[in-house]
């Protein structure tokens, strides 16, 4: 997407999320990010989950609903129909080297590989195609999309609701060092799984 194209679409979210269709906005915008959509939910959770961090916990399960059910599209666009629509996403959104990367990935740790994409920059639509196209089994394929999905969206809700806008003020100072703490977690789970096998 071109950089004037997302500023636009950003500029719309903005002012979106403070009218009546911002809750189905958001539904829709989570739904079409996990299977085509470009932009992330996120840009209108954190300003809705600000307005109001009352709500947060609720805007979080919105977005992790609709993504998962966004996913289930991504997953059925993979398994029946990746030549004619699966490929050409893939090279539209210039994914190729992640889609490689994601085969390599399922035939390891098979649904893992869903889980463990929140904790990657790859989109998490690679993970639905891929998932589909190498007929990954739908029971792990949901529940590895609840885990990927929910901690995206819920480490996003619950520092807003508990801390407001100061835990993202701190976020914001410490990505390096949260950046780090993931990539420690995922080495210790992959080391774990390792020696367990």
């Amino acid at each position: 997407m071109s950089s004037g194209l997302q500023r636009r679409v950003l500029d719309w979210v903005a002012r979106v999320s403070e009218t009546r269709w911002a809750l189905p906005c958001l539904a829709l915008i989570s739904f079409a990010n996990s299977s085509l959509f470009p932009v992330t939910p996120t840009v209108l959770l954190v300003p809705m989950a600000l307005a109001n961090r009352g709500r947060a916990m609720r805007l979080a399960h919105i977005c992790l609903v609709s993504a998962v059910a966004g996913g289930l599209l991504g997953f059925v666009v993979g398994r029946y129909f990746m030549d004619t629509l699966g490929s050409p996403l893939i090279h539209l959104y210039g994914v190729e080297n992640e889609f490689s990367l994601m085969r390599r990935w399922f035939e390891e740790w098979g649904g893992w590989a869903v889980a463990l994409a929140g904790f990657t920059p790859a989109p998490y639509k690679v993970f639905a195609l891929t998932a589909g196209a190498l007929h990954m089994d739908v029971p792990s394929f949901l529940l590895a999309s609840v885990v990927n999905r929910g901690l995206r969206f819920y480490l996003v809700a619950l520092p807003i609701r508990y801390y407001g806008d100061r835990m993202l003020t701190l976020l914001e100072g410490r990505r390096g060092l949260l950046v780090t703490g993931v990539l420690l977690f995922v080495a210790v789970f992959l080391l774990v799984r390792h020696l367990a096998g």
